[in-house]
C-alpha cells in the first residue's frame, strides 16, 4: 500500500532529448547566437554559466550537429568564441573538452 508515496520519475526517451536541442539550437540559430559552418561553432560566451553546462551545451550541440550537419560520429567539433576567435573547447565522439575555465570569462 506504499505505491502511492513513492516518486514517479519518468525517464526521457533519446529521441525526445534529440527534439528538445533541435528545437533549442534551432532557435539560437535564428537569434544568430550560434553559428554552425562545417565542423566549427561559433557563439557567445555569456551563453555559459559555469564549467558543468559548458560541457552539456558542448555533448548537445555535437549531438545537433551529428543529427542535422551530419557530421561523422567521430569527427572533432571546434568550440570558438565568436567575439575573439578564440578555440574554448573541443567534442569528439559525445566526449567534450574544455580548454578554459568559465569563471576567467
Amino acid at each position: 500500500m506504499n505505491f502511492a508515496q513513492k516518486k514517479v520519475v519518468q525517464q526521457s526517451t533519446n529521441a525526445q532529448d534529440n527534439a528538445q536541442i533541435i528545437k533549442v539550437v534551432n532557435m539560437l540559430l535564428d537569434k544568430q547566437l550560434i553559428s554552425i559552418k562545417n565542423q566549427d561553432v561559433q557563439f557567445y560566451v555569456q551563453l555559459w554559466k559555469s564549467n558543468k553546462q559548458a560541457i552539456n551545451w558542448m555533448n548537445c550541440l555535437y549531438r545537433y550537429a551529428v543529427i542535422k550537419k551530419q557530421i561523422k560520429n567521430n569527427s572533432v567539433l571546434n568550440f570558438i568564441n565568436i567575439e575573439n576567435g578564440e578555440l574554448l573547447g573541443k567534442a569528439q565522439s559525445g566526449k567534450a573538452k574544455l580548454f578554459i575555465s568559465i569563471n576567467e570569462v
